[in-house]
């Protein structure tokens, strides 16, 4: 019961010196959805995919249990999805920084660079703007 406790204080905790920035980003989600039909700064501003365009359909698909439509997507969500997981793990279970967590981030980080640099080169990156 101690250990429930603990969890739910350090999430109230994260919610409260985070909920400013959770509402904007919901927000602004909300508007760029609405007017431009998609999150992403760098597609509305340029017309031109970032590394990261895909990855809320990919997120979608994966929740509905479509893998191969999550792989068309955006296939570093089975990179980045596993890394939050494992983060939430060690923050609110075992209330500590997870070990070896920046090497991860950064290896994560540039697989998902030449993931992007492939995605260009092969043209499928477009098919996911707009």
């Amino acid at each position: 019961m101690n250990k429930l406790h603990s969890l739910c204080k350090q999430l109230l905790a994260d919610i409260q010196r985070f909920w400013l920035a959770a509402v904007l980003a919901l927000l602004y989600l909300m508007i760029s959805n609405y007017f431009f039909r998609t999150p992403c700064p760098v597609a509305i501003l340029l017309h031109f995919p970032c590394p990261g365009c895909g990855m809320t359909r990919a997120f979608k698909a994966l929740f509905h249990c479509r893998f191969d439509r999550a792989v068309q997507c955006h296939a570093m969500i089975f990179l980045w999805l596993p890394l939050v997981i494992y983060y939430c793990i060690f923050r609110y279970f075992f209330q500590k920084e997870p070990p070896l967590f920046l090497p991860i981030c950064i290896g994560i980080g540039l697989t998902s660079i030449l993931y992007y640099v492939c995605r260009l080169l092969s043209g499928s990156a477009f098919l996911l703007v707009y």
